[in-house]
C-alpha cells in the first residue's frame, strides 16, 4: 500500500470520526475564519466539521433532517478565467454529499446562497449572481425531490450592485428576503416576500445617504430587521418591524444609539434566543442586544479590544447576560491569535432603543 493510499484511508477515516456524532437539537451550525471553516457549537464548545475541498467560500450553514446543510462558492480557475459556482454539501451521521445546486443563469459574480429548509428538508435557494459585481440580481429555486426549478428573478438588474442578502421564515411559513440595492445614488434597503411568488421589490429606505448590510430575524407577528444606516454624520443601527398581516406593513425605522455603528448581524442561540451583535466606532468596541418579547433591548458596551478581534464574534446567553466569543480559526497561525478564544460578559439591560 502506497503512502498517499495510507493518507487517503486516514483522512477518509477522520472525516467519519467529525460525522458520526449527530446534532441535538439545541446545536447551532457556524461560519468560520471568512467563510473558510464552519463548525457545530456543542455545550463543550465548538467542533469543527470538514469543509468541501477546493477553493470555496462558505456562506451560511442549517440543519436538517438528514443532517447539517452547508451552502457556499466554489471558485473553479479554467483557461485563464474564474467561475462562480454554487455549492451545496450534506453532511449526514456517516456520510458527506455534494448536493447538485440551482442552475445558474451568470457565474461571473455569485453571492450569498441561503438555504430555505422547511420542515427539516432542503425545499430551495436563494442567492445573487450576476455578469459583474455592480451587475447582479436576486434569483431564487424551488427544490422538488432531488431537482431544482428554473430559477427566478426576485429583483431585475439595476444600476448598480445588489448585496447583503438575508432571508427568514415567517410564522405564517412565507418567505421575507432583504438586501441593499444601489438605486443610482446611494444603497437603500429593499424587500421581497414569497408566498407562492416573490413580490415585485420594494424599498424599505428611500432617503439620499446609504444604508447597507441588512440582517433580519423571524418574530411571532412577522420579523425585524437590522441595518447600518448614514444619518449625515455617522453610521447608526437602524430597525424596523414587519408585520406579516395581510398588509404586510413596515414599522418606522428607529435608531440605536451609538455613533459609528456598522456590521450588524442576528444570531439565533443555542438556546433559542435571539441577539443581535454590531462593532461600534465611538466607544470603539462590540455592542450587544437581546430580543425579548418582539421587542430589541440593548446592553453596555462590552470591552472588547476590537484592534485584535476584528472578526464577527459568536453571541451566547449564559446565566442571563451575552456572552461574546471570537473562536480562533485552526488556518490562524499563533502571529495572528494574541488572544486566542476570548469571552466577553455584556452587562445586564440598562436602556431600550
Amino acid at each position: 500500500m502506497t503512502a498517499s493510499r495510507i493518507v487517503q484511508l486516514l483522512s477518509a477515516a477522520l472525516l467519519i470520526l467529525l460525522l458520526v456524532t449527530p446534532a441535538s437539537a439545541g446545536d447551532r451550525v457556524v461560519i468560520l475564519d471568512g467563510g473558510k471553516s464552519w463548525a457545530v457549537e456543542e455545550s463543550t464548545g465548538l467542533r469543527s466539521l470538514p469543509a468541501p475541498a477546493g477553493d470555496v467560500v462558505l456562506h451560511k450553514a442549517a440543519h436538517t433532517a438528514s443532517g447539517r446543510l452547508v451552502a457556499g462558492i466554489e471558485q473553479v480557475h479554467r483557461q485563464g478565467k474564474t467561475a462562480e459556482r454554487l455549492i451545496l454539501w450534506q453532511y449526514g451521521e456517516d456520510s458527506a454529499e455534494r448536493i447538485p445546486a440551482p442552475k445558474q443563469l451568470h457565474d461571473a459574480a455569485t453571492y450569498a446562497p441561503t438555504p430555505l429548509i422547511e420542515d427539516g428538508v432542503l425545499s430551495g435557494l436563494v442567492w445573487i449572481e450576476g455578469f459583474a459585481p455592480n451587475k447582479t440580481r436576486v434569483l431564487a429555486a424551488q427544490r422538488s425531490g432531488a431537482g431544482w426549478s428554473q430559477p427566478v428573478a426576485v429583483s431585475e438588474f439595476g444600476p448598480g450592485t445588489q448585496i447583503a442578502l438575508d432571508v427568514a421564515r415567517l410564522s405564517d411559513g412565507s418567505l421575507l428576503a432583504v438586501w441593499a440595492a444601489y438605486d443610482g445614488e446611494d444603497d437603500e434597503i429593499v424587500w421581497s416576500r414569497y408566498d407562492g411568488t416573490w413580490t415585485r421589490p420594494r424599498a424599505l429606505t428611500a432617503n439620499d445617504v446609504p444604508d447597507v448590510t441588512p440582517t433580519l430575524h423571524a418574530t411571532k407577528r412577522g420579523a425585524i430587521v437590522a441595518w447600518s444606516g448614514y444619518d449625515g454624520n455617522d453610521y447608526r443601527i437602524q430597525l424596523a418591524d414587519f408585520t406579516s398581516a395581510d398588509t404586510a406593513t413596515w414599522s418606522e425605522p428607529r435608531l440605536l444609539q451609538g455613533r459609528g455603528a456598522v456590521s450588524p448581524q442576528f444570531q439565533r442561540t443555542a438556546n433559542d434566543a435571539a441577539v443581535l451583535t454590531w462593532r461600534q466606532a465611538v466607544p470603539r468596541t462590540w455592542m450587544a442586544a437581546t430580543l425579548r418579547g418582539g421587542e430589541l433591548l440593548w446592553a453596555a458596551p462590552a470591552a472588547a479590544p476590537t484592534t485584535q478581534l476584528e472578526g464577527q464574534p459568536l453571541a451566547s446567553i449564559r446565566d442571563g447576560a451575552v456572552q461574546l466569543l471570537w473562536p480562533v480559526a485552526a488556518s490562524e497561525n499563533a502571529a495572528n491569535t494574541k488572544t486566542g478564544p476570548t469571552t466577553i460578559l455584556v452587562p445586564t439591560i440598562v436602556q431600550r432603543p
